[in-house]
């Protein structure tokens, strides 16, 4: 077998070096899918928060209770029969899709207390029920994704079911009427779109406090929506 020359050979030296160097470089350097799917990409999330919901589609009552007969003269000029409040335990679900973007889920059930407790002129009992199921997109604000103070931007479809369930005590209508007991009774299923801003702390690599609230209206239009959680924690996994 001939000698290979010496041209040749260091050819081949230099080329087998030029080939170490580049999966070496390749093996140690910066993965660029490692910040991607870096750090934890699941949380869970209690917190206690608060709904205020505006019906669009509220069925408002004409009457009064008997001995506040005097109080219905001034009438409901605020609509604020429409008004009902909420607050309760917030459960959620948040999963990383990226640096930037997550999915977050949240589901409250809680009691309900309607826009008819807030009139003058009504003996109410309120016994009215809400549920809400929140899916929302998040997108970080923060340039530095390992800040411990971080902001979101959020927007979503809510998913509301309420329960009206309120038994007014010595109803009438009209002046000649015999007082009674009547019970509005109604279910109301609402789609709202949502947006606003959250807030999040990491107090370590698992848990941290967070805060976030969003307001919106309801499809077609004639309701509006506001909600907030507080101040919650999440457990990062």
């Amino acid at each position: 077998m001939k000698k290979m020359p010496k041209q040749l050979l260091t050819s081949a030296v230099f080329l087998l070096i030029c080939l170490s160097s580049k999966a070496q470089i390749h093996i140690n350097g910066r993965n660029p899918s490692r910040s991607f799917w870096g750090g934890p990409q699941n949380a869970v999330s209690l917190s206690f928060g608060n709904i205020i919901w505006v019906d669009g589609k509220n069925v408002a009552l004409p009457g009064y209770s008997e001995p506040l007969k005097a109080a219905h003269t001034f009438g409901d000029f605020f609509s604020l029969e429409r008004y009902n409040y909420s607050s309760g335990v917030k459960v959620g679900y948040d999963r990383k899709l990226s640096d930037k973007f997550s999915l977050r889920t949240a589901f409250l059930i809680a009691r309900l207390v309607t826009g008819l407790v807030s009139r003058t002129d009504l003996i109410t009992n309120d016994k009215s029920r809400i549920a809400q199921l929140s899916v929302l997109a998040s997108y970080l604000l923060t340039k530095n994704t390992d800040h411990r103070l971080q902001f979101q931007w959020l927007l979503g479809p809510e998913f509301l079911y309420a329960n009206k369930n309120v038994t007014v005590s010595q109803y009438m209508v009209n002046d000649d009427d015999t007082p009674e007991n009547y019970n509005q009774k109604i279910a109301i299923g609402e789609v709202g779109i949502v947006t606003g801003l959250g807030i999040s702390f990491r107090i370590t690599e698992k848990f941290a406090l967070f805060s976030e609230g969003t307001m919106g209206i309801s499809l077609p239009g004639k309701g509006f929506k506001w909600s907030n959680s507080g101040i919650g924690l999440k457990y990062n996994w």
